[in-house]
């Protein structure tokens, strides 16, 4: 069964607001009752810019479902409530991801106001919760009454899995080669702890590492994210020490020189995220393969 999460975003006990309140889905009309933004202020979400914006911090980290919206219900400027807002959720409050952009209808300014369900959240996991303000329905401010969302406790899970692209995967002669290593979080946890990827080292195959690439060939990387060891005499190394978010991934590359040596066949290359890496629940993926087929140079 869901919980709910009633969001008073400004409230002061009065009569009026006992009175309507003896209704559950009614909300006072009230100035006091409400947030009311009048100017815009650097928002968590840097996605978000200089905005008008509320964020919750909850107790725990939940699943998040139906949202209902009670809008900004004062009597005399009930214009200054929002009629389209966008919604993140966050696990740490640092990193954000969307749940949904909704319309909300602009209130009556009566005590007979019940705010309406505006959409769901989709199950979306946090504990924190933002709420950007986007339009209003015409007034100077940007105001709501209450929120309600439907929720869950989450139980935190880890999964990475790694994906290893090669450009081109035919060659003849020596040739430049793309080499790009996703790692990808499914579950709704972020990784903890260090998260070691290996490849098997090929005589044939040489490169140079860019500890600050953002780019290889036509892919995007986030090199600055990884540290690369090349002691090893069996395996080149990366690590990472920061942690994958929720649903998110983190990407390496490199230009790498492959020799066929006059001969022609097949390589398959091999990358694996080693056992315990980022603190994970699920080993069985922690493996994915590219086949080069090379021939000698004519």
């Amino acid at each position: 069964m869901r919980n709910m999460l009633i969001a008073v975003l400004f409230c002061a006990i009065s009569v009026s607001m006992a009175t309507a309140q003896c209704f559950p889905n009614r909300h006072n009309a009230n100035e006091d009752a409400s947030w009311l933004s009048c100017s815009t202020s650097p928002n968590p979400n840097p996605d978000r810019g200089t905005s008008h914006w509320v964020m919750y911090e909850l107790d725990d980290v939940y699943e998040f479902f139906n949202l209902t919206v009670w809008n900004y219900n004062h009597v005399y400027d009930h214009n200054n409530g929002v009629s389209e807002i966008v919604v993140d959720v966050s696990l740490d409050g640092v990193t954000w991801q969307e749940a949904g952009i909704f319309n909300v209808l602009e209130s009556d300014g009566s005590s007979f106001y019940q705010g309406e369900m505006v959409g769901s959240l989709g199950g979306r996991v946090g504990q924190y919760v933002l709420i950007t303000a986007l339009e209003n329905h015409g007034g100077t401010c940007f105001g709501l009454s209450e929120v309600k969302i439907e929720l869950e406790p989450s139980e935190l899970l880890t999964d990475i899995t790694p994906s290893l692209t090669l450009l081109p995967t035919i060659i003849s002669g020596v040739t430049d080669l793309f080499w790009t290593v996703k790692i990808q979080e499914l579950e709704n946890g972020p990784t903890s702890g260090d998260i070691t990827v290996i490849i098997p080292k090929d005589d044939r195959m040489t490169f140079n590492w860019d500890p600050n690439g953002s780019s290889i060939g036509p892919f995007s990387v986030n090199n600055d994210f990884w540290t690369y060891d090349a002691s090893n005499v069996s395996f080149h190394i990366w690590t990472a020490t920061l942690p994958i978010q929720s649903q998110s991934s983190k990407t390496f590359g490199f230009i790498a020189s492959y020799d066929p040596e006059g001969s022609s066949g097949i390589a398959s290359t091999t990358v694996t995220i080693l056992s315990g890496s980022g603190n994970e629940s699920d080993l069985s993926n922690n493996i994915d393969v590219e086949t080069l087929s090379f021939f000698s140079e004519n």
